[in-house]
């Protein structure tokens, strides 16, 4: 492996970290205007947008360093918005008609978690598409999204203030490091590096 593609994978691995980070607590300032505002005709339940809100910040933030390493489609951010979004629905839908899940599972972490997995495995699964031209084995992403979202909610349960920090940074590191794993030759794939290869090299 040369020193270009080593620059390359230490700068993509920060980045995306860092982009998730930062994106995780950020996402509450949007979700918490988006939730006052959904409660002035629906005011019984916040969690309603709360996945919505953090889909979208976080696969913005993500694309956004994806872009600038790899040509990645920006549907990769509907991907995370629907897909996140979709299980906080189901929740408070099951609530509303009295089947909450709460009766089934009585861990406040569990439960979290158990929306995290879900959430993470539908933006995995819409998210394939748009790294199959880049990333091989582009189905493992399905598995890592499902445990880094369900580990980033369910941190947020643990009682410590920070993990509201944290999470973002736990799905990071278990969601960006697996992308390096995955990513085809970046010879190959990324510009940048294929124009700093020497002529005749593959």
């Amino acid at each position: 492996m040369d020193s270009a593609t080593n620059v390359f994978r230490r700068e993509f691995l920060v980045s995306w970290v860092i982009a998730t980070g930062i994106g995780w607590p950020l996402a509450l300032v949007p979700t918490f205007i988006l939730a006052h505002i959904v409660n002035i005709v629906y005011p019984r339940e916040t969690n309603l947008v709360l996945g919505l809100g953090y889909g979208a910040i976080i696969g913005l933030a993500q694309w956004i360093v994806m872009k600038k390493f790899i040509p990645v489609s920006s549907r990769w951010i509907l991907a995370s918005t629907i897909g996140t979004g979709v299980p906080f629905v189901v929740a408070v839908i099951l609530m509303e008609t009295g089947g909450a899940a709460d009766k089934w599972i009585q861990s406040e972490f569990l439960s979290w978690l158990l929306i995290g997995v879900s959430g993470g495995l539908i933006t995995g699964m819409l998210q394939i598409n748009t790294l199959k031209p880049h990333f091989a084995k582009a189905g493992w992403w399905v598995f890592f999204s499902a445990l880094g979202w369900g580990l980033a909610w369910g941190s947020q349960r643990t009682g410590f203030a920070a993990s509201w920090i944290l999470g973002g940074v736990i799905l990071g590191v278990i969601t960006g490091i697996p992308l390096l794993w995955m990513i085809k030759s970046p010879a190959l794939t990324i510009p940048q590096l294929n124009e700093k290869q020497p002529t005749g090299s593959q």
